[in-house]
């Protein structure tokens, strides 16, 4: 990955606390040891829901996704790391789990919260 210090762009806005390893990276697709094509099965339950916000066009090729608090937690899938590099996003979060941005620190970003 290639490291940068800056990132502009639209974001996904994600109103969710806890989004654990299981919601970012179904298990059924944990047979890999590939860190590509990870990406389109990330969140697939909330994309199989309509109006959901990966499904809104101004949201299209958004490259950081903002969560609310303990993004990442659950299980230690580095899987849900590479899925979402895969997608292209840096994630960002005011707390996380240490799998989600620690993995993929060249690809994460700070925000100023007010």
């Amino acid at each position: 990955m290639i490291p940068f210090t800056r990132v502009e762009g639209r974001a996904y806005a994600l109103p969710l606390s806890n989004v654990d390893t299981d919601l970012i990276i179904p298990a059924e697709h944990l047979k890999t040891i590939r860190r590509s094509g990870l990406g389109g099965h990330a969140f697939e339950v909330l994309r199989a829901t309509s109006g959901n916000v990966f499904d809104d066009p101004a949201n299209e090729r958004a490259p950081i996704l903002i969560a609310l608090d303990n993004f990442g937690c659950g299980s230690s899938r580095e899987h849900a790391a590479w899925a979402l590099a895969d997608l292209g996003f840096a994630p960002s979060s005011r707390r996380a789990s240490r799998i989600s941005l620690p993995a993929t620190p060249s690809r994460t970003a700070s925000l100023r919260w007010n």
